[in-house]
């Protein structure tokens, strides 16, 4: 589909500023399950192979993921969606929005192999952007109408949570809006025929980036809000009713980008901090962990130094129960993996893509079988990306 141009992601800048540049090196957790990669598909034509992975949501052998890709060399970005069917990767196709110069695929929540639920943003010939949501049948995808909060302006959706209920259709959708060029949280709730903005109570320049539902009346969402001079990180509650802020542990700046809540009173959330914690003379990847009455933070292993005291950041969460989770994200040039049993957090060794790898995002369907997705590059200098998939087995 043909679309206006829409911000390139430099993922260079992204991880020179997200990651450690030199990796020391680091004591790895012996475990029978091993990372190893998988294929994923290019969109052809590809005259400048620049595409990556967002988001992946496993159920039982199928995955769906979404992402973006360039289709030329004008700098269009357009969406895309691939599904793994226990064997290999393929190209889905999804309705265009009407209007819509150019749309974006954030995340995707998968309720059942035939019942998945993905959103984004689409930007229309004015420049603005306005929410997206896409509902797979297990036949085609079909566009469904996210609401635009009064007096918004730049809307994006970058989080989805669809839980096992009993009409199996139940969502909840999170994110961001401005309004005088102040980000404002969203949340929207789509409960199988439309969908409605709830209220959201959040200082000003916040903005949710992941969520977690381990019922319809019980979500985490997780992201951040923004001080004169740093960003902190920020979680809510949802119990079918009210959204609440959650006092956390941690009081230092950074961000919360992901979350797993497999049942109600028992939740991870991952991320970074730039700055020290619990003795640690350094920031890097972040763990708080709910036990149904508190947050508490939990300490990963040292990755390193960085120069702005930052080292390592988790970019998305899987918890199959509390005393299974799997985080990834990225550290150096490379790929971060870690495993959660209840008590601490465990170094795994993924493999590396090309030279420069990051997650984005990962889903699992029991402790020893996950599905990671995110982009690569053959050096750190490359403009163009790739994306790529592993499996953690």
């Amino acid at each position: 589909m043909e679309g206006a141009k829409l911000p390139k992601i430099s993922l260079a800048v992204i991880v020179a500023f997200t990651f450690l540049l030199v990796r020391p090196s680091m004591t790895l957790a012996s475990t029978a399950a091993t990372w190893n990669l998988q294929a994923t598909v290019n969109p052809s034509p590809v005259q400048y192979p620049e595409n990556w992975l967002s988001s992946v949501s496993c159920h039982s052998s199928v995955c769906f993921s979404v992402g973006n890709y360039e289709e030329d060399s004008t700098g269009i970005f357009d969406p895309m969606v691939q599904e793994w069917n226990g064997t290999t990767w393929a190209l889905g196709s999804t309705p265009p929005v009407t209007g819509a110069s150019s749309d974006s695929f954030s995340a995707i929540s998968c309720t059942y192999a035939n019942a998945c639920t993905l959103v984004g943003s689409w930007l229309d010939a004015s420049g603005s952007y306005w929410p997206l949501a896409e509902r797979w049948n297990g036949t085609v995808w079909s566009v469904q109408a996210p609401v635009l909060p009064t007096g918004a302006a730049n809307t994006n959706l970058t989080g989805v949570s669809c839980p096992k209920s009993t009409t199996g259709f139940d969502c909840e959708a999170i994110g961001s809006y401005s309004v005088n060029s102040v980000s404002q949280v969203l949340a929207e709730q789509w409960n199988g025929s439309y969908w409605a903005v709830q209220s959201v109570p959040a200082p000003a320049g916040s903005a949710f980036t992941g969520i977690s539902c381990a019922a319809p009346t019980a979500c985490v969402a997780v992201g951040y809000w923004q001080s004169s001079s740093n960003a902190f990180p920020l979680i809510e509650r949802w119990n079918g009713t009210t959204w609440t802020v959650q006092p956390i542990e941690t009081t230092n700046a950074g961000s919360l980008s992901g979350v797993g809540c497999p049942q109600v009173t028992a939740c991870t959330a991952v991320g970074y901090i730039d700055q020290r914690s619990k003795g640690r003379p350094f920031g890097g990847p972040i763990s708080e962990q709910w036990n149904g009455k508190t947050w508490t933070e939990e300490l990963t292993p040292a990755l390193g130094q960085h120069d702005r005291f930052f080292a390592g950041s988790f970019a998305s969460v899987s918890c199959v129960t509390s005393v299974a989770c799997e985080a990834v994200g990225g550290f150096g040039y490379g790929p971060l993996a870690e495993g959660w049993n209840g008590k601490t957090w465990s170094l795994q060794s993924a493999a590396a893509a090309n030279s420069l790898t990051f997650f984005a995002s990962i889903s699992c369907t029991a402790a020893t079988a996950c599905t990671a997705v995110g982009q690569d590059a053959p050096d750190p200098d490359e403009e163009y990306i790739n994306s790529f998939a592993e499996r953690y087995a």
